[in-house]
């Protein structure tokens, strides 16, 4: 029998260790390239998050501001602000329309104005007679006519329990609930429908808490529009002697470099409509 010499054989500690650093190198390029691809993945989503986040906070306080019944703040005398309030738009008695027979006290809530916000801007909240809408110190000396009737460069935001001063139910001479007969019961009774004041104008606020654009539903409560918010203003212009523009600015940032910029006008549609609107 003849012995012959094995030509097989293991790695050298040489070649091993050569393969070791070649697949060292590798597998820190591939975890580079996955933590990189991650990084940009979850800033391409934060940045989608923010401009969701933006839109529709923007949207959302552009509604409510076009269709509101009644505008609290801004206002002619606080016409720059890091808050907007507007009419919710509730239909609280149930008959179809919106705000469109408040009492003297337009929110229904027994303070001048909105409870706990300074309406004015004279450094104080809530003060004065519950139907002081605009907390001036003067109570309903601007009926609803569509003129700036106290000549502080608001339209229509502090009626009485008659808004447009007529004496009458609903408007002197008009069928305003279609039933036939004008000028039927009290004269604070503005929709003419047998009751009065039972459809106050409940405000919405939109407000920041931090940097956090709040949103405060008189019926679902608060709840948070945006976060990561670097301004938020409101300015309110009335334009000749009949139309009211706000301008709402909103910006956001999470960041160097992530920043979104969003301003909208609005015309408010029916902040002059005499008999609410209909759903």
């Amino acid at each position: 029998m003849t012995l012959q010499k094995s030509t097989d054989c293991g790695l050298t500690l040489i070649e091993l260790l050569v393969s070791i650093v070649v697949v060292t190198l590798i597998a820190s390029v591939i975890s580079g390239m996955l933590i990189t691809s991650l990084e940009a993945y979850r800033a391409g989503t934060e940045q989608i998050e923010m401009q969701r986040e933006a839109s529709y906070a923007m949207n959302r306080m552009a509604q409510y501001a076009q269709t509101a019944r009644f505008l609290f703040v801004p206002n002619g005398r606080r016409n720059l602000t890091d808050l907007l309030a507007v009419s919710a738009g509730i239909d609280t008695d149930g008959d179809g329309l919106v705000d469109e027979d408040t009492g003297a006290d337009i929110t229904g809530d027994n303070k001048p104005g909105i409870v706990g916000i300074d309406d004015d801007g004279d450094g104080f909240i809530d003060e004065g007679n519950k139907d002081d809408d605009d907390e001036d110190g003067v109570e309903d000396e601007d009926p609803i006519d569509g003129i700036d009737n106290d000549g502080d460069g608001s339209i229509d935001e502090d009626p009485g329990d008659d808004w447009n001063t007529d004496g009458k139910s609903g408007i002197a001479g008009f069928d305003d609930d279609d039933d036939g007969t004008t000028d039927m019961e009290d004269e604070a009774d503005e929709d003419e429908d047998g009751t009065k004041d039972e459809d106050p104008a409940e405000p919405i606020v939109f407000s920041l808490d931090g940097d956090t654009l709040m949103e405060n539903h008189p019926v679902y409560g608060d709840n948070e529009l945006a976060h990561g918010v670097t301004t938020f203003e409101v300015e309110y212009e009335l334009i000749g002697s009949d139309d009211i523009k706000l301008k709402i600015k909103l910006e956001l940032s999470h960041g160097a470099g992530w920043e979104i910029k969003l301003e909208r006008q609005v015309h408010m549609e029916n902040l002059l409509q005499k008999q609410g609107m209909r759903l």
